[in-house]
């Protein structure tokens, strides 16, 4: 099974600057967003005990995002950059 989830709001959309490989970083609004996102995945994949892998881009609001999902999630989850 593939999720594909992106990245919450960064400071490159506050600022209106190009995204691409602007390392910014997420606004709060954009962590409530992972947040969010996390909480319906847990949900899904409550009483699973399978290893999941996050990969993600080492972006800083990539990595962010990535662990915020990781944290919440309810089995083991392995980021790889």
């Amino acid at each position: 099974m593939i999720i594909l989830v992106r990245h919450g709001e960064a400071t490159h959309h506050t600022q209106h600057l190009t995204g691409g490989w602007t390392d910014s970083v997420l606004t709060d609004k954009g962590r409530a967003q992972l947040a969010a996102a996390a909480a319906m995945l847990a949900r899904d994949f409550a009483g699973r005990k399978e290893r999941l892998r996050i990969l993600s881009s080492d972006l800083k609001r990539a990595a962010e995002s990535a662990q915020i999902l990781a944290a919440a999630l309810p089995m083991e989850a392995k980021i790889e950059y």
